[in-house]
């Protein structure tokens, strides 16, 4: 899934878990299967007018590579991470790199297994 939206800049938002299409460049898929998915590096980057995600569904449970995932969504402001657990995750550095108006991340989940978080809210 790496490069998977990569620079989509006119995406607003995401979700993944019921299937809409509007004219208002709202993507929403259904059930999204990803646990086969090992890296999600640079898989949201640089769409800039993306104000909202919602990933809460996604199965994160052998990536090894979110870095730079977010890097310059300008426009995010909230990132529903809820269900992201991280048993084999290595990195996350600059995942939310000049996020400049993030104001909320939901990680309910446990991340900390000794991975690099290096700069992840860098601007």
């Amino acid at each position: 899934m790496a490069y998977l939206f990569y620079k989509t800049s006119s995406l607003l938002s995401l979700e993944f878990y019921t299937y809409n299409y509007s004219s208002d460049s709202k993507e929403v898929i259904t059930y999204f299967q990803t646990p086969l998915v090992d890296n999600m590096k640079y898989m949201l980057a640089y769409c800039s007018d993306l104000e909202y995600v919602d990933l809460s569904y996604f199965d994160t449970s052998i990536v090894e590579d979110m870095s730079f995932m977010f890097t310059e969504c300008f426009n995010l402001t909230s990132v529903n991470l809820s269900s992201f657990t991280t048993p084999k995750l290595k990195t996350m550095e600059y995942m939310f790199y000049k996020c400049l108006n993030l104001s909320f991340i939901n990680l309910e989940n446990d991340t900390d297994n000794g991975i690099v978080i290096n700069n992840i809210l860098t601007n």
